[in-house]
């Protein structure tokens, strides 16, 4: 009598999806099954959709500046605030200087003194320079601004408040420092693609996607599967038939922010042996089946004379990704 070794080529992987291996019985006097099992699922993993880099005026309402621009080209750079004391304007004009660099913006402002205005003050809210900031006008008065290097539409402004400004006073050189701007790991031109350096997911690993922004459109909080595109890349199916079809999601526009892929946890996943005359309808072999879930299992399964003519090794997955080795010993005379 002597031995034959067999170690199913997809049964011996990473696996994510349904698998079996049929091995043909004929003179095969007994067989046995051994089965190693490890949970493998990768850590999560987070991509990021187009962001634009904000700054805080930090005063008694603060100001939210926005950069236009989009990306990580406005991350550290500065807007500072400087309040001069309030000067003889002419008439009843306010003045607002947009000097320095992209990467360090001043803004200048410089009330009114009432001086050429029949001795009435204009006074600048922080709401004031908020209006100023974002369209280039404030309600009511009569700004006039310097911008030779047009640095003012670099960013729109939100917040603020009534409380005037002053020299030496509420927000005179106070500086806001961008930061948040993201890259895109997307891409949504040609196919939507997930950049995502060794991520180390398979086609059918189920993921649950959250977000600590706002989601690309196309994109719920919700679980999804993946379609492996690369070792560094992957899309995204709304189940795993789909996956497996390679239909993925359509995702029409970017978000903004950070969102994040976390694979479900290994649980009900089941290997199974099933027996059969004709190799094509197949019953599952009494008390062998094993349930596997996170942790590391090996069984073996022996059957002494089988009276049938086919095994097949079945692996059923639910939850979960693992790494699965199957070897099967032939006994033959």
């Amino acid at each position: 009598m002597y031995s034959s070794i067999t170690k199913p080529a997809n049964l011996n992987t990473s696996v994510s999806t349904i698998q079996s291996s049929v091995i043909d019985l004929k003179g095969v006097s007994g067989f046995s099954v051994q089965s190693n099992y490890v949970d493998a699922a990768p850590a999560a993993k987070t991509f990021t959709s187009l962001t634009a880099a904000t700054g805080v005026l930090d005063i008694t309402s603060d100001i939210t500046l926005t950069s236009v621009a989009k990306g990580i080209a406005r991350n550290t750079t500065t807007f500072t605030l400087q309040v001069l004391a309030a000067a003889a304007n002419p008439t009843d004009t306010i003045l607002f200087a947009f000097t320095g660099t992209a990467a360090a913006i001043i803004c200048t402002v410089t009330p009114n003194d009432g001086t050429n205005n029949t001795a009435t003050p204009v006074t600048v809210t922080s709401a004031n320079l908020v209006q100023l900031i974002t369209a280039g006008i404030v309600t009511g008065k009569f700004p006039t601004i310097t911008d030779l290097s047009s640095l003012r539409a670099l960013q729109t402004a939100t917040g603020g408040g009534s409380a005037d400004l002053a020299d030496a006073g509420e927000g005179d050189g106070v500086v806001a420092t961008f930061t948040g701007g993201l890259a895109s790991t997307l891409n949504i031109v040609d196919v939507e693609t997930i950049a995502i350096t060794a991520h180390g997911y398979l086609t059918g690993t189920k993921v649950a996607l959250t977000t600590a922004g706002t989601l690309p459109t196309g994109l719920t909080a919700t679980n999804y599967w993946i379609i492996r595109n690369s070792a560094n890349s992957v899309s995204l199916a709304t189940s795993l038939a789909n996956a497996l079809a390679g239909t993925l999601v359509d995702i029409t526009a970017e978000g903004t922010g950070t969102h994040t892929l976390t694979p479900s946890a290994a649980t009900g996943n089941v290997l199974k042996l099933q027996k059969s005359n004709d190799n094509v309808n197949f019953i599952d072999i009494a008390s062998q089946t094993v349930t596997l879930a996170t942790s590391t299992v090996s069984t073996i399964w022996e059957i002494a004379a089988p009276s049938y003519g086919y095994v097949k090794i079945l692996y059923t997955p639910s939850a979960g990704q693992a790494n699965l080795e199957v070897i099967v010993n032939q006994l033959k005379p």
